[in-house]
């Protein structure tokens, strides 16, 4: 995942770096003067000494990064992790959000005041229905709602079963 910094006029990437046995669940960081590199690596870590696989990177309406990533507790629960001012490392604080609901693939973004983020359960390459969760406070408690792939003239416009 890569995100601009206006303050350092480079770009960051933050990529998922793990062991060949995949037990080290960790991120890797690097920098450029171009979203298409060449980037720099930097270093690789554990984000507040938490796994993490799955990720994304959001930049908030004040210009605050924060990391998005699943794995704490083995897959069963995703974090948000607000980053330094370069966007370089994590700052140490952090939330536990959507506990023991094994989400992964985080998409997250801001509208009309609040938060969302769509997110796919931990089925491996199994498919699987995406929820959304919603909150009014980015480092604050999420609801699960639902599939937001539901409702009336969906599933006749994209699962119709008599074909």
């Amino acid at each position: 995942k890569v995100i601009y910094n206006k303050k350092t006029g480079q770009f960051v990437l933050w990529m998922h770096v793990d062991t060949p046995n995949y037990v080290y669940g960790g991120v890797g960081v690097a920098v450029s003067s171009s979203p298409t590199g060449p980037f720099e690596f930097l270093y690789s870590t554990q984000p507040n000494k938490q796994d993490s696989r799955d990720m994304t990177l959001f930049v908030d309406q004040d210009d605050t990064a924060y990391l998005v990533h699943h794995s704490s507790n083995w897959n069963k629960t995703m974090n948000i992790s607000r980053l330094t001012a370069d966007y370089l490392k994590t700052d140490g604080f952090f939330v536990s959000i959507l506990v023991d609901q094994e989400r992964e693939a985080p998409a997250l973004f801001y509208k009309d005041n609040k938060y969302y983020m769509i997110t796919s359960g931990c089925t491996g390459w199994d498919y699987n229905s995406a929820l959304y969760a919603e909150s009014p406070y980015l480092m604050g408690k999420w609801k699960l709602i639902d599939n937001p792939c539901e409702g009336e003239g969906y599933r006749d416009t994209f699962y119709n079963t008599e074909q």
